[in-house]
């Protein structure tokens, strides 16, 4: 758990009333409050190295709060505890026997802040005071061994060989399935700079019907055409790049699971290459259930050996490939998802496409299918999570595939969202298949002092009246990292929690992170913190120790108002930052820190650019649907209008006649003919929006999942 200052700035307010009857301690997202050092963020980085650090035994939590147990409580013998927090006429009378105490344990009270213990304490028992709510809590036979010696500790909830029936299923790895666009748009060439030999892309059919018409020796360029550039396609590009990828998986981890599907008009699931391809057309596109059942049959009928053995199958079966057809893009994903659930948790869903879903489930090419898609790629995500699966989404710049609407497959299952240049594509897939998933099925509570609450965080995760968030995550790499700031109660709600905040000279922080680890088994992660407390924030300021922190939470929220098409806010929440961190925190900073100012700068620069290209559009777009006001007449020009439309309509009596004789074209829903140049024009006009629609949802996807590596 980091911090961004070395101390918790505390700053005394009263609860003002929101509106609606809402209850002032909840946290309103969509009016954030004012930046101060009040951040600290949680990292997965170091999540498979503290798996070393196993602690012996279960987790011992508060009855009241469910905070753990940790190097920072502080536990009492029953000596030590009777003497500090209990009067001698107040003593239980300690009486013998089991049944005594079980009587006592019925008739016990529900646990209050600060109230010593009323039943029975034996020389062997311990009592810790939680540093959290402040109850009393009886520790039976407590070994001191028990207690975790550092702040971040690893508890065994239950082991892989519990969670899995079939033995196999430990030794076995993940499995990566490369799910391709193949329609007629991947034949779409780029002009690259040098000679590249390109040797994926013609079929050899293709090949051989082509090398007719070619002279030995003849020069195959163009008049005027450059000599030190080669042509190549997208699906040139991509294949390249998974074939780069195979063979590196099979130096590297020869015993991964690696499939293929590709999607036109239907989709060809080829799985490893080995057996006879299946193909999935017709009515079959618009079925879920049967689409996912044919994923997860065909993940051990088709996929059935590793990658060591079909690298080089599967490569021949690239080359064979043809692009052609529509983008049956949502069905596709859909079976890679459940072929990929064949593999253990952390497997991958690798989506590579450069246009937009036009046939089948989740076909965005019609007002129906786009008002339904949104909810077919949450699901399509959501089941990807409960399987431990990650989808990365690599979109190739040209042509918009409404990223806002399948991005959210990578932003739920923590997978890479990528805007690339077809010759970028080897890198980029690269670069996806270092980042792996660290953790599936992750739950992350995070723990305040009871004085304290949570601030601009979503109401849905805030429990015990904002002092605790708990969210199910789902999977997460080593670059995840979860920003949270939090603030002092109001005075009305300390008063209720019986809190001196003149008192509370430090405040505790928890964090427990429950997943599944890449060996399979369930763990537990809890890690501690304190923090002096100031009530003078530019104490707070001066010892800022992590400026990181703070630019990171800047941009993730900024970002999370926009990609949730919230732009005003976003706009509102960057310039807030901006000025506090360039006048507030800028001047106690050292040049490293400085360096990452400049940088986080640049970025909401661009957040902000975008955000307020988007606000004007939407504007501009709501303008333009709103029907024009009708000027207000007096009674001159009421019967002038009369006459006016009269006329109008004989007019248009005979326009109609002339123009049913004449040959029409519908464009933009309406019957009206327009050139060819014009139309020519609107559409590419909206393709540049959709292209640029694209690039801006991309920056927002990547400053959201931003974390403190600057």
């Amino acid at each position: 758990m980091n911090k961004a200052s070395n101390f918790a700035y505390l700053r005394r307010k009263k609860a003002a009333p929101l509106p609606g009857g809402q209850q002032a301690f909840l946290s309103d997202i969509r009016q954030p409050e004012q930046p101060d050092t009040n951040v600290i963020s949680v990292r997965f980085n170091t999540l498979k190295a503290a798996e070393d650090n196993l602690q012996m035994g279960d987790a011992i939590f508060c009855k009241n709060c469910r905070s753990c147990v940790s190097s920072l409580s502080q536990l009492f013998s029953k000596a030590d505890y009777q003497e500090k927090f209990m009067k001698e006429d107040n003593k239980p009378e300690e009486k013998a026997g089991e049944e005594s105490k079980e009587e006592q344990k019925s008739n016990e009270k529900p646990p209050q802040a600060g109230q010593a213990i009323t039943t029975v304490i034996t020389d062997t028992d311990k009592i810790w005071v939680c540093e959290f709510c402040g109850v009393h809590n009886v520790l039976n036979n407590f070994d001191l061994e028990e207690i975790p010696k550092t702040d971040d500790v690893i508890y065994m909830i239950r082991s892989a060989e519990s969670l899995y029936k079939n033995p196999t299923d430990l030794t076995s790895d993940m499995t990566c399935i490369f799910c391709i666009d193949n329609s007629g748009s991947m034949s779409v060439t780029t002009e690259v700079k040098g000679k590249h030999d390109i040797k994926h892309g013609l079929s050899a059919e293709e090949y051989e019907m082509l090398k007719q018409f070619i002279e030995y020796g003849a020069d195959q360029h163009l008049p005027n055409q450059k000599k030190d550039t080669t042509f190549i396609t997208r699906k040139q590009c991509v294949l390249a790049a998974i074939e780069s990828q195979l063979l590196e998986m099979k130096n590297e981890f020869p015993n991964r699971w690696v499939g293929l599907v590709t999607f036109d008009n239907e989709v060809n699931i080829v799985g490893d290459g080995q057996q006879v391809p299946e193909i999935v057309a017709g009515d079959k596109l618009y079925k879920y259930d049967i689409l996912h059942q044919i994923g997860v049959d065909n993940g051990y009928k088709l996929i059935s050996t590793t990658v060591k053995e079909s690298a080089e199958t599967l490569i021949k079966k690239f080359e064979q490939l043809k692009e052609s057809g529509k983008t049956a893009l949502g069905p596709a994903l859909l079976i890679s998802i459940g072929l990929a659930s064949k593999g253990k948790h952390g497997s991958k869903v690798i989506l590579c496409t450069d246009g937009l879903a036009n046939i089948g489930l989740g076909e965005m090419d019609t007002p129906e299918g786009l008002a339904k898609a949104d909810e077919f790629f949450t699901s399509l995500a959501n089941l990807a999570k409960e399987n431990g699966i990650s989808i990365s989404v690599i979109s190739i710049k040209g042509e918009g595939c409404k990223l806002d609407v399948i991005g959210k497959l990578a932003d739920l299952t923590s997978g890479s969202l990528l805007r690339v240049d077809p010759e970028q594509i080897t890198s980029e897939f690269a670069n996806i298949m270092k980042e792996e998933v660290v953790g599936t099925q992750v739950e992350v509570k995070v723990k305040l002092h009871q004085g304290l609450k949570f601030r601009n965080e979503q109401e849905e995760h805030l429990k015990e009246r904002g002092s605790l968030f708990q969210k199910m995550v789902g999977n997460v790499t080593a670059k995840t990292e979860l920003t949270f700031e939090y603030e002092l109660r109001p005075d009305e709600e300390l008063m209720e929690f019986g809190v001196d905040p003149d008192k509370l000279k430090s405040v505790p922080f928890q964090a427990q992170i429950l997943y599944n680890s890449t060996y399979g088994d369930r763990l537990m992660r809890v890690i501690s913190m304190k923090l002096d407390t100031t009530h003078n924030l530019q104490e707070a300021e001066k010892n800022v120790m992590n400026v990181n922190v703070l630019a990171t939470r800047a941009l993730q929220q900024q970002a999370h108002f926009a990609a949730g098409g919230l732009y005003h806010q976003s706009e509102e929440v960057g310039q807030s930052w901006d000025v506090y961190l360039g006048k507030n925190i800028a001047q106690n900073v050292n040049a490293r820190d400085g360096d990452v100012l400049n940088k986080y700068k640049s970025k909401n620069y661009s957040l902000q650019s975008a955000s307020s290209n988007r606000r004007t559009k939407l504007e501009s777009r709501s303008r333009e649907q709103q029907p024009p006001k009708p000027e207000s007449q007096g009674v001159f020009g009421k019967v002038m209008g009369f006459f006016s439309k009269k006329s109008n309509s004989n007019e248009a009596e005979q326009g109609d006649r002339i123009q049913a004789s004449q040959p029409q074209m519908a464009f933009g829903g309406g019957m009206n003919y327009q050139a060819p140049s014009q139309i020519s024009a609107v559409i590419e006009k909206k393709e540049e929006e959709a292209e640029e629609d694209d690039c801006e949802y991309a920056l927002f996807h990547d400053a959201k999942n931003c974390n403190s590596d600057f």
